[in-house]
């Protein structure tokens, strides 16, 4: 049996995670979920460090934890935002400085498998609030070109 863990990262109210978690459990691998922007830094610690062979430690969530070097897959849905709502700078900087922490460190695992990649999810997000911001609901809402609508 293969031990290598698969990170989910996603809500905790999410039943297409569930479904895809409970057919990972069927299959007897090793699933850490966890909601990135709930539970990192509060319940959820990270611990890291990057070598010749890419990055090493341990995400740790509650009583699991995985082995950055064993990640064999990350499953990235919809995970809430870090919470920035607060109007106070050092709030938002904390939240930015979270996102791209541990973000940077999920999406970047040596020969690890993504599901929808942290950071091509971030990349389309910003594109669709540029495309809301100037009214652009066709880009806002599909995929911005007319050949694909």
């Amino acid at each position: 049996m293969d031990e290598r863990p698969v990170p989910v990262c996603t809500q905790y109210e999410d039943a297409t995670a569930d479904l895809v978690i409970a057919e990972l459990n069927r299959r007897r691998v090793p699933v850490l979920r966890f909601d990135p922007g709930r539970d990192f830094p509060a319940s959820a610690t990270l611990a890291a460090r990057t070598g010749v062979t890419g990055w090493s430690g341990r995400l740790t969530v509650g009583e699991r934890t995985a082995d950055l070097a064993a990640v064999r897959a990350l499953y990235h849905r919809r995970p809430s935002p870090y919470p920035a709502d607060s109007g106070d700078q050092a709030a938002r900087f904390a939240a930015q400085e979270n996102r791209r922490g541990l973000g940077g460190v999920l999406g970047a695992l040596s020969g690890c498998l993504y599901l929808s990649h942290p950071q091509a999810i971030a990349r389309a997000g910003r594109v669709q609030a540029r495309a809301i911001g100037r009214g652009d609901t066709r880009r806002a809402h599909g995929s911005g070109n007319p050949d694909h609508e």
